[in-house]
């Protein structure tokens, strides 16, 4: 095998997990862009808790199908035919949409009512009619996600990667079009239309590609089962930050009416940097995991350093800018639709989530060698484990009486996430991963604490409002210099993360 031959595999793996994260981020924006849009049509009331609560427990299936598109692409080239593998897949997601369909809508009010507590009825309402919406969102995503899977086993990235963007604009487009005469499931329906949009521009593309499914092979069956547990066990791992999500939703539900709805704007925001922090980790670590890995846990550490020191670069700035800033742009962003001390709100909120976020970009590691070594069980245990002890700290978060006690859940929840996993990777060499994780974690929070407190002071002392923002921007320009005069090895590798934007702009 020549060495061009040698390399192309990895090529094909840097460059699936490059689309993917980039799709998982524009997916992430989107939705982003979505909550923004859905507080300026509809305000802040117990309909829209119950909507984002609802969203929240289709985020859970909708992270599962986006990771299988990085899990399952190994599968789907074993044996003679990717396309008869696809056909066993796509039973599998049927199976897996025949079971969803039971939290979503045979069971949607008990469920609805668990998602939204003490809230008003109307928000239990709004949650049901989104649920079993959304079931159908979650169906075609499944669908579009072994699509685009084994459109990537053929090299062919781009069109899978543009079906997710129009599928995510059309459900934007037709949220305020369809408000009107829909009122609030307006934004249900909207989402629906895009995935059934997005797996349809898949579909037709493997149509054209040759592809032409077998329907004998598409009824579940055992082997559709087996295809289904491929899915959900390669994924699982991938769920665990939307699932403590579904659980702190649920105990932010019995707070106060609108509680749900600011932790969410809160959560996504903080989804959109650890996205774009475990998107990086994908980017740097799928070839060489795949290629020249030796399975050996201490030759990861230099991996989990690099990982950890790109998921900070991005992490702490934005926990910068939200403490210096954050009520500021919160109000920009959300106009007059909220309450005058909701910006604080979710600002703290956010903050609170700075643990979930940097323990969240360490993960992508030990991650990443668990699915390489078929660590199936580690993942499975580690994602139990956070979602049981969760609870019970979300619990005594809501009894203090704030969204920010259930951040701080999160983040702790997300900290025992970490640590299990460390151990479940690196076993005996855990304590020179974790000093690893605290090193960096040490040094570059050193630096960004005193970038932005001396920024803060200054906004503060001319009278907060635009200053403030004046201020982050500051902050931002101080991390920065204070990388490259005191961690070079941290200015070059954000030089590196950002060659790919300089070179559009």
């Amino acid at each position: 095998m020549s060495g061009s031959d040698a390399a192309a595999p990895g090529r094909r793996i840097a460059g699936s997990a490059l689309i993917t994260s980039a799709t998982v981020i524009a997916t992430m924006a989107l939705g982003a862009v979505l909550a923004v849009l859905i507080v300026l049509q509809f305000g802040k009331t117990p309909r829209t808790d119950g909507l984002l609560a609802a969203y929240g427990v289709y985020g859970l299936l909708l992270t599962l199908a986006q990771s299988a598109r990085a899990s399952v692409a190994a599968r789907l080239v074993e044996g003679s035919s990717v396309f008869a593998n696809l056909d066993r897949f796509l039973a599998g997601a049927l199976v897996m949409a025949l079971a969803a369909a039971v939290p979503l809508v045979l069971l949607g009010q008990p469920v609805a009512e668990l998602l939204t507590g003490d809230l008003p009825a109307e928000a239990a309402s709004t949650a049901r009619t989104a649920l079993a919406i959304l079931w159908v969102a979650a169906a075609a995503h499944l669908a579009a996600a072994l699509g685009a899977a084994a459109l990537g086993t053929r090299g062919q990235f781009a069109l899978p990667g543009l079906a997710y963007v129009m599928g995510g604009v059309l459900a934007i487009g037709l949220m305020l079009a369809l408000a009107g005469p829909l009122g609030i499931d307006a934004v249900a329906v909207g989402v629906a239309a895009g995935s059934v949009v997005t797996a349809a521009t898949i579909g037709s593309r493997l149509a054209r590609a040759g592809y032409r499914p077998d329907l004998r092979k598409l009824f579940p069956g055992r082997a559709a089962t087996v295809a289904a547990g491929v899915v959900v066990v390669g994924s699982v791992g991938y769920t665990i930050s939307q699932a403590t999500y579904v659980v702190s939703v649920a105990f932010a539900a019995t707070l106060e009416p609108g509680a749900v709805t600011l932790y969410s704007y809160a959560f996504f925001a903080a989804a959109l940097v650890l996205g774009a922090s475990a998107g990086t980790a994908g980017i740097v670590l799928a070839a060489p995991v795949a290629r020249d890995w030796d399975r050996r846990a201490e030759t990861l550490l230099g991996h989990l350093e690099t990982v950890t020191r790109g998921g900070l670069l991005l992490v702490l700035p934005s926990l910068g800018v939200m403490a210096v800033a954050g009520d500021e742009l919160v109000e920009l962003v959300l106009g007059s639709e909220l309450a005058a001390e909701d910006p604080d709100t979710v600002a703290h909120t956010f903050l609170g989530l700075g643990g979930m976020m940097v323990c969240g970009a360490a993960l992508s590691v030990p991650m990443l060698a668990a699915l390489a070594r078929a660590r199936f069980g580690a993942i499975a245990w580690t994602a139990a484990l956070t979602v049981v002890a969760h609870m019970p700290l979300s619990a005594l978060a809501a009894s203090l009486g704030s969204t920010e006690w259930i951040a701080g859940a999160a983040s702790m929840s997300a900290a025992i996430s970490l640590a299990a996993m460390l151990v479940f990777v690196f076993g005996r060499s855990t304590g020179a991963a974790l000093a690893v994780v605290l090193r960096e974690l040490a040094l570059m929070g050193a630096a960004a604490a005193l970038s932005f407190a001396a920024a803060g002071l200054l906004g503060a002392s001319l009278g907060g409002g635009a200053a403030d923002v004046a201020g982050a921007s500051l902050g931002v320009a101080v991390f920065a210099l204070a990388l490259r005069v005191a961690e070079p090895e941290a200015w070059r590798l954000a030089v590196r993360m950002s060659a790919p934007l300089r070179a559009r702009g």
